[in-house]
């Protein structure tokens, strides 16, 4: 039978496939509900003896989330309760649908008579019958639309945790548990509360609570942004790591003929698996430490059980990617090359949301490889040379675009504020640094949120081509076999890494089409043209043909400004 429980308004909530399984559907995607309690356990050793985690429901909006119980061992905290608590929804090494939005500690969990978990009992405890968090600290006074804004929160975030975790100004949507369901929540809740239009990719932009208050203000007006970011002084390297960089450690090399250890992010991502193939499959590779995984060891493909590969759990978002003092030690002690091409890549969240994950990571990495000088390949992204504005565009240095950067362009934000950063520490502490530029990957298992292979995939599935008329210059598509093939190479192949110099490599050029080319390019199999039409209606037969709605939105918010795609020229 299927176990579940009524909520208020009388619905049946599904929580499990059969009575006893732990496996459930949480917004579409099969999870195991042991494999978060088995993470949790092991993350929080020895202080968290037992966890259970149960499926709820936002009450409001419908939305599902988790909420983890936990027992503590011999009933103390290891610290306070808030950073307990934020550990459990932020740190742990799994996907962000996976972490609970909620935790509370019990005294100890209800069992069945065969001495099981109850987890039926479980389903019907209230996480506000349990303490969940150190006394609510005081708030600063918030304004009319803030406060309208935090109820708004309240809403659509997982029920509850605004009792459990303090809602302040510079809360971040994403960081207190929503999610991309949640943004079109908060769309639909302005529409109807407000009478106010606000589009998706607005909200994306306005992550923080009072930013979100501001698009209130301007009733989805432009604004004027009160917070620009300097974006040099992102790029600056943090003081911690200058003694770090001022070791005289033995600097690493790497021989074409010496047997090397590598050091991995992103294995479990698209790109990751494929460079993990490629390493393990090198004669001269005799170790792969794969950092920061998230998926559960079960849920991981058999290239994992390779000899060479050693996994480690973690989360590119924590301290160390969640590594310990001994592991960090371990691994760095020994590891010859860093490739780093873990990242959330996510076009419609800004650059102030993706900085935890995507440049705090870099430079925790950074740090733990200055002491040796290990050699830091570092995966960017392309489309950092639209920055230039160029028609063409060399194997250089963006650095001098930093008027381009801009924040709502998130993604690309951290790539050219990643570059920067890389920039300063070769030339301060002469780092080895390597930076590959790969264009749109192609491959199968390719993202659906990929932009430019999404466009060509659906121009064919509609029939149909999008005016792009205010873009100019150049789709560029690369197979993902070849962009592992030329990362891996280029460890082996003595490039100029010598002090303050930094090297750029281009994995492009499998395929380039010219946007004026497009029509003629890009068309049926009997030779027929595609027609063309407004980006919008094309929009909306692509999602109506099964393409991410949010990559449509951000296709739509592109089209506004002019965009160049330069050609890349590699030499």
């Amino acid at each position: 039978m299927f176990p579940g429980v009524l909520n208020n308004e009388g619905r049946l909530i599904i929580l499990g496939r059969i009575e006893g399984s732990t496996q459930i559907k949480l917004g579409g995607i099969r999870i195991d509900l042991e494999d978060i309690e088995s993470t949790i356990t092991q993350s929080m050793a020895p202080y968290v003896a037992q966890a259970i985690v149960s499926p709820r429901e936002n009450e409001q909006t419908g939305t599902p989330y988790l909420v983890a119980f936990l027992v503590l061992a011999d009933g103390k905290l290891p610290m306070d309760r808030e950073s307990l608590f934020d550990a459990v929804t932020h740190q742990l090494p799994l996907p962000p649908y996976m972490r609970p939005s909620i935790s509370v500690i019990i005294k100890k969990s209800p069992m069945t008579s065969s001495n099981k978990v109850d987890r039926q009992a479980i389903s019907l405890m209230s996480p506000d019958d349990y303490s969940s968090s150190d006394p609510i600290r005081a708030i600063p006074m918030l304004d009319d639309a803030v406060n309208s804004m935090r109820k708004l929160w309240e809403d659509v975030l997982p029920q509850s945790s605004h009792n459990h975790r303090s809602i302040t100004g510079k809360s971040d949507f994403f960081h207190m548990g929503g999610n991309s369901l949640g943004i079109v929540n908060l769309q639909h809740l302005f529409r109807n509360k407000f009478g106010i239009q606000v589009s998706l990719s607005r909200l994306f932009e306005a992550a923080t609570l009072d930013q979100m208050a501001e698009v209130f203000r301007e009733k989805n007006g432009p604004g004027a942004d009160s917070n620009a970011i300097d974006w040099e002084t992102e790029a600056d390297i943090p003081s911690h790591l200058t003694d770090n960089g001022n070791t005289n450690t033995c600097r690493s090399t790497v021989a074409k003929n010496r047997l090397i250890t590598v050091v991995l992010t992103g294995a479990t991502g698209f790109l990751g698996k494929e460079l993990l193939s490629h390493l393990v499959n090198n004669e001269n590779i005799v170790k792969v430490h794969c950092i920061a995984v998230r998926k559960p060891q079960s849920k991981l493909s058999q290239l994992f059980t390779h000899a060479k590969v050693v996994i480690h759990a973690g989360d590119l978002g924590a301290k160390q990617l969640g590594l310990t003092d001994k592991a960090v030690k371990d691994i760095f002690d020994e590891a010859d090359v860093m490739i780093h091409a873990g990242a959330d890549v996510s076009f419609m969240k800004t650059y102030r949301s993706l900085k935890l994950t995507n440049v705090v990571s870099t430079m925790e990495l950074v740090g733990l490889c200055l002491p040796r000088k290990i050699p830091f390949h570092f995966v960017s992204s392309a489309t950092v040379a639209s920055l230039s504005g160029q028609k063409i565009f060399g194997a250089s240095s963006v650095r001098e675009f930093a008027h381009n950067v801009n924040e709502r362009q998130g993604y690309i934000a951290t790539k050219w504020t990643n570059e920067v950063f890389l920039e300063n520490i070769s030339t301060r502490f002469g780092l080895p640094v390597v930076v590959h530029r790969p264009s749109s990957i192609t491959g199968a298992g390719a993202p659906e949120t990929d932009l430019m292979g999404n466009i060509v995939h659906f121009v064919h599935a509609t029939a149909k081509l999008p005016d792009t008329s205010s873009w100019s210059g150049y789709l560029d598509f690369v197979a993902v076999q070849s962009v592992a093939h030329s990362i891996v190479g280029s460890i082996f192949e003595g490039m100029d890494l010598k002090k303050g110099h930094i090297d750029y490599i281009y994995q492009s050029g499998d395929v380039i089409i010219g946007l004026e080319e497009m029509q003629s390019r890009v068309n049926g199999g009997n030779g027929e043209l595609y027609k063309v039409v407004p980006l919008r209606e094309w929009v909306e037969s692509a999602t109506a043909s099964g393409m991410n709605p949010l990559l449509g939105t951000y296709l739509q918010h592109a089209a506004e400004a002019n965009m160049t795609l330069p050609r890349l020229v590699t030499a």
